[in-house]
């Protein structure tokens, strides 16, 4: 009984951070593009919640793992990167992510990776970009169209 509470409170707090992802989204911009306000707006309203994510990973252990597995727009990774802080960790299960056999969780993984690499040059997120780039060479070389360009 109190596991599957746990579950129930970890789905429902993915939820939210996933619904929060979209308020970080820039506004909906017509043919003219977004006005100073709402420009302004948006990053406040992404500040905001940023710093909500920030503080909500921290004391919900496993939540950024597992919305990171759930993946959120590739547009919004630079910002998230950026201004979640406690994101960071997420260098420790990136290049799990690529064994998945989902591309888009693949490309989800190597771009928050490469973000996680800028923001945060230290020894744990280069080793992971190292076993990422190691991974895909060794896809590479097994793969069987690899015998095909060498004949």
């Amino acid at each position: 009984h109190e596991d599957n509470k746990a579950l129930y409170i970890t789905l429902q707090n993915s939820a939210i951070v996933q619904l929060l992802l979209d308020l970080t989204s820039s506004p909906s911009t017509q043919h003219t593009g977004p006005t100073a306000i709402e420009s302004n707006h948006c990053y406040e309203n992404s500040a905001l919640v940023y710093n909500f994510l920030h503080d909500f990973f921290i004391n919900n252990d496993g939540l950024s793992k597992l919305v990171c597995w759930q993946t959120f727009k590739l547009s919004q990774i630079e910002g998230v990167v950026n201004g979640v802080p406690s994101l960071h960790v997420a260098c420790k299960f990136t290049t799990n992510m690529l064994q998945q056999s989902s591309l888009q969780k693949q490309l989800f993984a190597v771009c928050l990776l490469s973000h996680l690499a800028v923001q945060y040059p230290i020894q744990q997120t280069l080793q992971a970009c190292n076993e990422m780039l190691q991974w895909q060479y060794l896809r590479q070389v097994n793969s069987p169209l690899c015998g095909l360009c060498c004949l």
